[in-house]
């Protein structure tokens, strides 16, 4: 029997209109109420998944930022992983050469030249503060990740520069086509989903991952049931052990049900 679900959110708990389906709702209560121990593992920062870990009414830890922050149930933060500053400052100066929109995630705010579109169309970053200028605001505060976004033509040229530049040192990964996400070489979602079932001696053999991008590839690597959306990509799941449906089919209920509450 399975201890443990961890989920993703946007492309797997999320449909296309970023809601969580009342019959996702139900199966994830029924699963919490049987005892079952239900993490949300996200790019997202608390502030930006709240809505959902509400919604779900999860009472158990949040791993948000792919893993480079974790929080208790309440938001405050227990854990952190940060970025060298001085590849701060250079990605900071890549971006403004290049144009590239750049969010800074310093504690439990984010920070950004002006306010974008895509902030309030993708829900994806909560209350940003207005800076005028990144680089300018920038001294040598605790970055625990950067979201660049932009076509994704021109953000795999600057993943490619960074990856050859610093190798080890970060973690680069397309949450979705148009976002890239830096980390701290030391972070990615498999690693923080360790670490929190080693603090709850629960064994990989008895944790169950749902996933549906290349963010979600070690966390799926890790769990002893990874789980692939049909919506997910191809790297993903070639790596995962099933492939349930889509997130419009209420692909992450659909393989609940089936390897956890078994009805």
């Amino acid at each position: 029997m399975y201890k443990l679900i961890a989920l993703d959110i946007d492309g797997t708990l999320l449909n296309r209109d970023h809601e969580i389906s009342s019959k996702t709702v139900n199966v994830i209560r029924k699963s919490m109420d049987r005892g079952i121990r239900v993490i949300l593992v996200s790019g997202r920062d608390y502030s930006a998944a709240e809505p959902y870990i509400k919604k779900l009414e999860t009472k158990d830890l949040f791993l948000g930022l792919n893993g480079a922050t974790i929080y208790d149930n309440k938001g405050n933060i227990i854990h952190s992983e940060y970025l060298d500053r001085e590849i701060v400052e250079d990605i900071i100066e890549i971006c403004e050469k290049e144009d590239i929109y750049i969010v800074l995630f310093i504690g439990n705010n984010t920070y950004v030249d002006e306010i974008s579109d895509f902030m309030g169309i993708d829900n994806y970053v909560f209350n940003s503060i207005e800076v005028g200028q990144v680089s300018k605001f920038y001294k040598d505060e605790n970055v625990t990740k950067i979201l660049l976004t932009h076509k994704e033509e021109k953000l795999k040229p600057i993943k490619e520069k960074l990856d050859f530049k610093y190798g080890s040192r970060i973690n680069t990964q397309f949450s979705l086509p148009q976002f890239l996400e830096i980390f701290n070489g030391e972070v990615n979602k498999g690693i923080a989903l360790k670490r929190v079932c080693e603090k709850y001696e629960i064994p990989k053999e008895k944790i169950m991952a749902v996933g549906d991008w290349d963010n979600d590839i070690t966390m799926i690597e890790y769990a002893g049931l990874g789980v692939a959306m049909g919506n997910g990509s191809s790297r993903l799941k070639k790596v995962a052990d099933f492939i349930t449906k889509s997130n419009e089919e209420d692909g992450a209920a659909y393989a609940i049900k089936k390897f956890v509450l078994k009805d």
